[in-house]
């Protein structure tokens, strides 16, 4: 059984839901859809999710859960992890050992 094709600007019944956004920037957008909705426009709303919408699923006019954008962490250069390296704080090693002897021996 083929899929309906959905509207690239939102899903049947609900104008400018899943809207065109750039993924750099995410939007704290939340919208409601019935758990019918997910299940029968789910390829659209992964897309709007993917663009940083956030969706609050209803299941017989509760909410139940809410589908968000995962948080991603920007891929350091070496240089970047090397220069982050040298910002830490110096750590005098036999002095936290002494810490540690006294703590853990009494």
């Amino acid at each position: 059984m083929r899929r309906p094709c959905l509207p690239a600007r939102g899903l049947p019944g609900r104008a400018n839901r899943v809207a065109q956004r750039d993924p750099r920037r995410w939007v704290r957008s939340v919208q409601t859809i019935t758990q019918r909705e997910l299940r029968d426009h789910f390829a659209a709303v992964m897309d709007a999710v993917e663009t940083g919408e956030t969706y609050r699923i209803t299941r017989n006019g509760m909410d139940v859960a809410e589908l968000r954008p995962l948080t991603r962490k920007k891929d350091l250069t070496s240089d970047e992890l090397v220069a982050r390296a040298r910002r830490l704080p110096r750590i005098d090693h036999e002095q936290m050992r002494r810490e540690a002897d006294e703590l853990f021996n009494g």
